[in-house]
């Protein structure tokens, strides 16, 4: 028995993609963006859409919501098409993840009012705190 890997072997060893968009550095969220620009882009012309509550608008890199939604439709869509032997994933894409994220992304992303020539995003304005810090050490506390 030989105890020498070979290069298909140690591939498993290679550390997984993030697509979590909070844990990226510089180089790996140039490289994220690239590739979602791209898949945007390939999809909003291959799907074209126009007229219905699928479409992504122009400004859809405005929107964090659809950011990291949209990153998560490429990554399985992308999961769907590379299988091995491919099944049932390439319809499970399409009606369990693309249809139903596009349907509702836009309450969700707040991109219902955009339009191709007009962004109508405001970013919330988020208050951490509202007394969490206070609340989680009187319940630490409590458990002392």
């Amino acid at each position: 028995m030989d105890d020498e890997f070979d290069d298909e072997q140690l591939e498993d060893d290679v550390p997984a993609r993030v697509y979590r968009w909070v844990d990226l550095d510089g180089e790996q969220a140039a490289e994220l963006w690239a590739e979602l620009i791209a898949w945007v882009g390939w999809f909003r012309r291959r799907y074209a859409v126009t007229g219905s509550d699928a479409v992504i608008p122009p400004c859809w890199f405005r929107h964090p919501v659809a950011v990291e939604e949209l990153t998560a439709l490429m990554v399985a869509h992308q999961s769907a098409y590379t299988l091995d032997e491919p099944g049932s994933e390439l319809a499970a894409f399409h009606v369990q993840w693309l249809w139903p994220t596009l349907r509702d992304l836009p309450v969700r992303a707040g991109y219902k009012r955009c339009s191709d020539s007009k962004c109508s995003f405001n970013a919330p304005e988020v208050v951490d705190d509202h007394g969490l810090g206070e609340w989680v050490s009187d319940d630490i506390a409590a458990r002392r």
